[in-house]
């Protein structure tokens, strides 16, 4: 459902659809900076979209301190400027088949969005999956991007606290970086495909 939270997106439409993606107005992230009541209803509408096992992505997403404060909330996807400005149809094809990290428009109709055929990203599906990192990881990295502590990805995957943290050091370390804020900000701009950072030798 697209620009959701204005014109003529009703909460009805979600039981009368069957929608698989909710799309937050950009009026709302634009307000992210100085309007508690954006916020609020940007929490609201990531944690609605949970609720009901669909995909939210936050649209009219221009800066880095956006793109922060929609991780805070919730967001793991986004569209806006800070990803690239929109482009003809003939431009974006081009621009899919020279980056090896999108999928080649060829293939798109092969591929599906489920984790069993292993040739799509899992949390981002828009880029083929490199097997960067295994499934195990995969699942700890939703609950990053999803903005959940150690000890809420321990009871959502059943597993340990510390298991989930080994995890995650794992996963900064695949990815190349220092901390989570980072590893969802390259996630979130060109997915786990990083060169992973040379270490300073002591």
């Amino acid at each position: 459902m697209d620009d959701f939270g204005t014109g003529y997106s009703s909460l009805g439409y979600l039981l009368s659809f069957p929608f698989h993606r909710i799309k937050i107005d950009r009026s709302f992230i634009l307000g992210l900076a100085d309007k508690d009541e954006a916020r609020a209803i940007v929490r609201a509408t990531v944690d609605l979209a949970r609720s009901l096992s669909m995909r939210v992505t936050a649209e009219g997403v221009e800066t880095a301190e956006q793109l922060q404060q929609v991780r805070i909330l919730g967001c793991t996807e986004i569209q806006g400027y800070l990803l690239n400005a929109p482009r003809p149809a003939a431009e974006i094809l081009q621009l899919l088949a020279s980056s090896p990290e999108r999928v080649a428009p060829s293939a798109a109709p092969k591929m599906s969005a489920t984790r069993k055929n292993g040739r799509m990203c899992h949390v981002r599906p828009d880029l083929t999956c490199n097997r960067r990192l295994t499934e195990r990881e995969c699942d700890v990295l939703q609950g990053i991007m999803a903005g959940e502590s150690s000890e809420e990805s321990a009871c959502q995957l059943n597993k340990k606290r510390q298991l989930i943290e080994d995890y995650r050091e794992r996963i900064k370390q695949k990815v190349g970086a220092n901390n989570l804020n980072e590893v969802i900000q390259i996630m979130m701009t060109k997915g786990c495909s990083g060169v992973e950072r040379k270490r300073a030798m002591g």
